[in-house]
């Protein structure tokens, strides 16, 4: 009898302990499943934001490597379709990375552009600068351009670019209230402040 109750026993041991691993198996897919899809949303979302700056002002190798990234996001998908959610972040991590390294070549870029149109105009507008507005906004302009190297200098360097594009858009309507026509060469800034992709 008593063997009989061990039996019993040491039985709904080894099932509760079995029931127990798999349980803890689903839990741990469920989670990477969960993260994966996560990290699927955050590419898919970021690489639409990251296309305009690459295509405006991206060399060719920076237009490259984001048409690479854009392939890791597609085969993550695939993986996430395929239940294969570990290889998928792993995917997905290395877009991310991609992101990083072209937005530190754009940063740079964004930075010295700036600079330069914030130069040339003061000169191109300096019969106008005794207007409020028109200095207030190179005040805002300078300090967007001084944000922005401080992203630079911390490593923000997706946030350079929205600092850039704010410090342009100040210097942009100082020729506008100047009743100025805006530079040929600043068109393609006009048009990637408004996010959108220069044609």
């Amino acid at each position: 009898m008593n063997k009989n109750i061990s039996k019993a026993i040491c039985n709904k041991k080894t099932i509760i302990i079995v029931i127990i691993i798999i349980l803890n198996i689903f839990t741990l897919n469920a989670s990477d499943r969960t993260d994966s899809l996560t990290l699927q949303k955050k590419c898919e979302e970021e690489s639409k934001i990251l296309e305009i700056p690459t295509r405006n002002f991206g060399e060719e190798k920076d237009i490259q490597e984001y048409e690479d990234g854009l392939k890791k996001i597609k085969l993550g998908k695939i993986k996430n379709a395929q239940s294969k959610y570990r290889d998928a972040m792993a995917l997905f991590n290395e877009y991310l990375k991609i992101q990083y390294n072209i937005y530190k070549n754009l940063a740079k870029k964004y930075l010295e552009r700036t600079e330069k149109i914030n130069d040339n105009s003061t000169e191109d507008l300096v019969d106008f600068v005794d207007d409020p507005k028109i200095l207030r906004n190179f005040e805002s302009a300078f300090q967007y351009l001084t944000t922005g190297k401080k992203y630079f200098t911390t490593k923000h360097y997706s946030k350079v670019i929205g600092s850039c594009r704010l410090a342009k858009k100040n210097i942009f309507e100082n020729y506008e209230i100047a009743r100025v026509g805006l530079p040929e060469e600043y068109k393609k800034d006009f048009v990637d402040i408004n996010n959108k992709v220069y044609q």
